[in-house]
């Protein structure tokens, strides 16, 4: 168009041959811009609500993660409370040997194998948290 929109048009042409031999042209024009205007806003509200539902999936999973981390990482800092507790009361021995117990049961596996285990072990590193 001269204004540099763009027009689609449906075109439906036909040739007949009349009874003379003649042959004659009929045909029709439908203009279909608004559908395929349509066409094309459907199909980016559905990419939309793709993107909108890997959004959503992703932050589930992220729920789902932080869920499953924090039992696990709770139970070291919650010995770790308990070590400062004691550390302030002046019971230093059996501070140290609480952190010495922690430290020998290496925590990362201790947080691996309980997000593995789907629950919190029990294990000499929570058997010092309570004084």
């Amino acid at each position: 168009m001269s204004d540099g929109s763009v027009k689609h048009l449906h075109v439906l042409a036909r040739a007949l041959e009349t009874s003379s031999g003649n042959l004659e042209y009929v045909s029709a024009v439908t203009d279909v811009t608004e559908r395929k205007r349509a066409e094309e806003e459907r199909e980016r509200l559905r990419a939309d609500l793709s993107r909108v539902n890997r959004v959503s999936m992703l932050g589930e999973l992220a729920a789902s993660v932080s869920h499953e981390l924090k039992p696990p990482i709770a139970a070291p800092m919650t010995n770790a409370r308990t070590c400062m507790r004691w550390l302030k009361r002046d019971q230093i021995p059996t501070a140290y040997a609480a952190m010495r117990t922690f430290v020998q049961t290496r925590p990362a596996d201790w947080v691996r194998n309980s997000i593995t285990r789907r629950t919190v072990c029990s294990s000499p590193v929570i058997a010092i948290a309570s004084p």
